[in-house]
């Protein structure tokens, strides 16, 4: 077993935390052609999601406020006195700098295929993070996301990559304390 990190956009991290996400697709093969290190995961792999977070407040190492949730319940949950500190005040960091003590959620890997993009099944596409309040079918929601995120000639949906296939359980916690399976 081993933890590596992974990262997720706001609304996949949302998608995490409402139950939604249960799957995610990584390309299998960088633009020149070689194997990606990052697509070498293992069943029982554990997960620690990096998402943008800012550190605030007078204590070592400080509150963790995590974008995806929203400033003002962020705050709400820490119990912060109203006025809260200004929001533009607010160091907001991008995902790749969390560390790993900040990451509220753990994904432990349970399955893992390859396979052409193209080839995902709808039921696939719903537990990339679809939920009924989208505005197209699954498929083609995950169509549109994955463009979103892969614009690079070879990586595009269009290009039809190779891409490894997580399916995941969501752990509500950090990877270094115990397990909080989602409700």
């Amino acid at each position: 077993m081993t933890d590596r990190p992974i990262i997720f956009s706001a609304p996949m991290v949302r998608a995490l935390l409402d139950g939604h996400k249960t799957q995610t697709r990584r390309l299998a093969a960088l633009k020149n052609g070689s194997a990606n290190p990052m697509a070498g995961w293992r069943v029982g792999d554990r997960l620690y999601v990096r998402e943008a977070h800012a550190v605030v407040g007078a204590v070592d190492p400080g509150w963790v406020l995590y974008r995806a949730s929203g400033y003002l319940a962020e705050c709400e949950r820490h119990g912060f006195d109203k006025p809260y500190p200004l929001e533009s005040e607010v160091r907001w960091r991008p995902s790749i700098h969390m560390p790993r003590w900040a990451s509220r959620l753990t994904l432990i890997v349970e399955n893992i295929r390859t396979h052409e993009l193209q080839r995902i099944h709808p039921e696939d596409a719903k537990a990339e993070g679809w939920s009924e309040s989208e505005a197209f079918l699954p498929a083609t929601w995950f169509r549109n996301l994955w463009d979103s995120l892969h614009d690079k000639r070879g990586e595009r949906w269009m290009d039809n990559p190779l891409v490894v296939a997580l399916t995941f359980r969501v752990e509500h916690g950090n990877v270094d304390t115990p397990a909080r399976r989602s409700p």
